[in-house]
């Protein structure tokens, strides 16, 4: 952690240099340390299960000498909206993020929720600072920042939903989920083949490129980047089941099953950098007859002044300096890859435990210079994970999902460890674990378009009446609601909407009744009901945002992605037969996330948005006037 030397008198903050030789001085009346991990997915079902297994002794240890809650989380329980509210202590209507996507209802089109291209002649992509960047649209202020105003330190490393990172002159933010690669995707791989099975195949979040090594074993392949592309040689001895690679001058040997180690990529001025890109790949040889080479995402290279990943825009920099270059992609593992069988199971979880391994190793350098003020540490890897495991843990799981079903408990045990070693380091001072939402099953997919159609709320255009962008084959004129996102309906609002129908003055009685018509609809097939509660969302300022209803699922039923994405299809719910088996996109009840602390806290039930004002509480500074949320544990603990 970033130490400080604040100077109360000049009421400056005067930022030290030299890593280690760093030093940190809270105020007089502020020498206090608090430790929180974020596990991204931790669910508290689970947690109860593997300690009655022993397979979590140190988090056993941790509740034995504390608390442990379910802790509640937002509706609906998206990683945006729930990490928003713990950043600010508000709710959707206070921090405006209300699902994954949200869309525009003048142009019909959707964007990415948490942050916005910022870009000349509405280029959207890329990440270079030199062409603008992105725009952080979460509303409210960061605790950290407001923990900064009061000269208390503070560092939060890998964040969600905080980027660019809001802005901060002394105390330190590391974005985390939400991040993009530097095409401006959150993360598209890239493959190398000769394998004529992928020719003109469609990847969803990859590019698939093709060589010819028939006539000399040697070719060449030029991978995308924000500035056009950079070559690659390739020259394969299939006999020795290798591949030796020229990436942008950096030579290297690959076997097959061997993953490189982060290669810097340099991409040159073009259309989205106005400048040279510094990026960095890692390299897996699968194989090489056929031959088969995966490439990571581009990440933004840590050690390059390039990408404004961090508060101050250094602190990257100076990580990668001590630990190493690591991923800086917001969702660094490769999920994408594995369900377009880029990656099999077992090198997407060699991939996962890279991403698992540089995140212990960056928690390590935080805890052995970490001095005082608050230390906030993320980890995606149990939600990531759960996402393609869960499901394998259910008694009528496929036999080719069934055979993971150690994955995630082996991770919890991991992640235990982890725990361990944190709490050792820590010594008297507090440790916190919180996750953001839990875990269930996902068995069903849910067509919401296809149901709004067949019960007479949306209607859809003839093929030759169609027109552009995702929304195109509505029919506008005669549709009364649409779903866009993983958990918001819309109503076609005269008025708000760029084809609206339905009167303001009727809004309320066409909500009513979607929301009647919502919660009695059951499954035929099961007699289970669907949707366990429809609820009006929170407005406030954001208006132009905010959905009329969000629909939150019951356990086990999720939206498909592509009725998240306004398709219209033929059935209204599906068997979800795909390796995304696990989820949380449901009502907020049925997956509440954990908070587990080391000290007692004598409450009986927490919330997300109660860890703002708790934080600022704890080191003395009142929490502001609109901030949401109940105090979890007074300064004293």
């Amino acid at each position: 952690m970033r130490r400080f030397l604040f100077s109360a008198l000049a009421g400056l903050v005067l930022l030290t240099s030299c890593g280690s030789d760093r030093e940190y001085r809270a105020r007089p009346d502020t020498e206090k340390k608090l430790i929180i991990l974020g596990i991204d997915g931790m669910d508290p079902v689970l947690v109860k299960r593997y300690i009655k297994e022993g397979r979590l002794p140190n988090i056993a240890k941790m509740i034995e000498g504390g608390s442990f809650l379910d802790l509640q989380t937002t509706d609906p329980p998206q990683s945006p909206v729930a990490w928003s509210a713990f950043i600010t202590g508000l709710n959707l209507d206070g921090h405006g993020i209300y699902d994954f996507v949200h869309r525009d209802p003048v142009h019909l089109e959707s964007y990415l929720s948490t942050s916005n291209a910022v870009l000349d002649d509405s280029i959207k992509g890329s990440i270079c600072k030199n062409v603008g960047g992105h725009e952080l649209l979460r509303g409210g202020d960061a605790f950290w920042q407001i923990l900064e105003e009061e000269q208390i330190g503070a560092s939060m490393v890998k964040i969600p939903a905080n980027y660019p990172p809001a802005k901060s002159n002394a105390n330190e933010s590391m974005s985390g989920m939400g991040t993009p690669d530097i095409l401006g995707t959150y993360g598209t791989f890239q493959m190398i083949t000769d394998d004529p099975a992928w020719k003109d195949k469609h990847v969803s979040a990859g590019e698939i490129h093709m060589v010819d090594f028939s006539k000399s074993g040697v070719d060449k392949a030029t991978l995308t980047g924000p500035g056009g592309g950079v070559t690659m040689d390739i020259s394969i001895d299939r006999e020795q089941k290798m591949a030796m690679i020229d990436l942008d001058g950096e030579k290297l040997i690959l076997k097959a099953g061997e993953w490189s180690d982060w290669l810097p990529v340099d991409f040159g001025p073009g259309m989205l950098c106005a400048a040279e890109a510094h990026g960095m790949v890692r390299l897996y040889l699968r194989d090489v007859a056929p031959f088969r080479l995966y490439v990571s995402p581009t990440n933004a290279d840590p050690g390059s002044s390039d990408w404004h990943i961090s508060e101050p825009p250094s602190w990257s920099e100076e990580m990668a300096e001590s630990i190493g270059r690591f991923y800086t992609q917001g969702m660094a593992e490769d999920t994408k890859a594995l369900v377009g069988g880029v990656l099999s199971d077992d090198e997407f979880l060699a991939q996962a435990t890279i991403v698992f391994e540089e995140r212990i190793k960056m928690l390590h350098h935080e805890l052995d210079t970490y001095e005082g003020g608050l230390l906030f540490f993320y980890f995606s890897s149990i939600d990531q994970q759960s996402h393609m495991y869960y499901g394998s843990m259910e008694s009528d799981a496929p036999p080719q999902y069934a055979k993971y079903e150690h994955i995630v408990p082996e991770l919890y045990e991991r992640m235990d460890k982890v725990v361990g070693d944190a709490l050792a380091k820590a010594g008297e001072t507090p440790v916190v674990i919180m996750s953001d939402h839990g875990f269930a099953p996902w068995t069903w997919k849910v067509n919401l378009n296809t149901w709004l159609a067949q019960q007479g709320y949306l209607s859809v255009l003839q093929p030759d009446k169609m027109g552009k962008g995702i929304l195109g084959h509505i029919d506008w004129e005669n549709t009364q609601a649409y779903a866009l996102g993983l958990n918001q309906l819309f109503l076609n609002l005269k008025g708000r909407e760029a084809h609206g129908v339905v009167p303001p003055d009727e809004a309320e009685i066409v909500t009513q009744r979607l929301k009647r018509d919502l919660e009695t609809w059951r499954f035929a097939e099961t007699g289970e009901r669907v949707v366990t509660k429809a609820m009006p969302a929170p407005v406030g300022q954001y208006f132009d945002r905010a959905p009329d209803l969000i629909v939150g699922y019951n356990r086990g039923f999720r939206s498909s992605d592509s009725s998240a994405m306004g398709a219209v299809g033929n059935e209204t719910i599906e068997r979800n037969e795909g390796h995304w088996n696990g989820d949380h996109c449901m009502y907020a009840g049925h997956v509440p996330g954990v908070l587990i602390s080391s000290k007692p806290l004598g409450i009986s039930e927490a919330s997300l948005v109660d860890f703002a004002p708790t934080v600022l509480n704890y080191f003395g500074i009142k929490p502001p006037e609109g901030m949401k949320g109940n105090l979890l544990f007074e300064s004293n603990l």
